[in-house]
């Protein structure tokens, strides 16, 4: 998924000059990894447990990508659309990607 949302936005939409790019990746993957373990591991047990720790992880995983965002456009100004653009493209395809296998871990447990 790295490598796709990498060349996606290298190649199709043109943004070369991302000078942030291997961290924006590195946070994104690793406060993903975080919050579906952490949901995975509540949502086993209940249902509305399930619920609330989704809506806490999507809160706390938006302010901190606020204050990601703030931090790589007050330090690299002139490429702060670039970074940016970057940093929804990946976020999107994880979200995607984690939404995916939540949706087909609780199914699956529920049949």
């Amino acid at each position: 998924i790295l490598i796709v949302a990498y060349l996606f936005a290298q190649h199709i939409l043109l943004i070369s000059s991302a000078s942030y790019d291997v961290p924006i990746f590195l946070v994104i993957y690793l406060v993903t990894i975080f919050s579906f373990l952490i949901v995975y591991k509540l949502g086993s047990k209940d249902s509305g447990l399930f619920m609330m720790s989704v809506m806490i992880s999507i809160v706390l995983r938006l302010i901190l990508y606020i204050g990601l965002n703030f931090l790589v456009i007050y330090f690299d100004g002139p490429n702060a659309v670039n970074n940016v653009v970057l940093f929804f493209i990946a976020y999107f395809l994880f979200t995607c990607l984690e939404t995916f296998y939540l949706f087909k871990i609780i199914t699956s447990k529920q049949a």
